[in-house]
């Protein structure tokens, strides 16, 4: 079962549990970089995609471990817990907004609008 830290069936104390593992590791999309660039371009993909990166556990990229501090999950959640989470910086490089999973990049549109003042 996939943990979504919007999901609101979770508790509190199960949300806590995962906060306190530091070497937790989800799957991710399996292969190496360049077997993942290659399945992206296949579908047509030509924008720069970059290298896996750890968001999880003792080999979290510095960035994911300061926007999961900034902007934690419901309940306080501090993991990741599917690749699609999205978080939305100002231009400033301020975590401004977090969204789970499910949240379509189009629903994004709105606070983009409002982060470049052109509401």
């Amino acid at each position: 079962m996939l943990l979504d830290d919007t999901d609101p069936s979770l508790n509190s104390t199960t949300l806590n549990w995962l906060n306190s593992i530091d070497d937790i590791e989800l799957k991710g999309y399996p292969g190496t970089n360049e077997e993942i660039l290659a399945f992206a371009q296949d579908f047509g993909a030509t924008f720069p995609i970059f290298e896996k990166a750890d968001v999880n556990g003792p080999r979290t990229q510095p960035v994911f471990a300061y926007l999961k501090k900034s902007l934690p999950g419901t309940f306080g959640t501090q993991v990741i817990k599917w690749n699609f989470t999205k978080f939305l910086v100002d231009r400033d490089g301020q975590p401004y907004k977090r969204f789970g999973p499910q949240t379509a990049p189009i629903k994004l549109l709105g606070d983009i609008y409002k982060l470049l003042g052109e509401e």
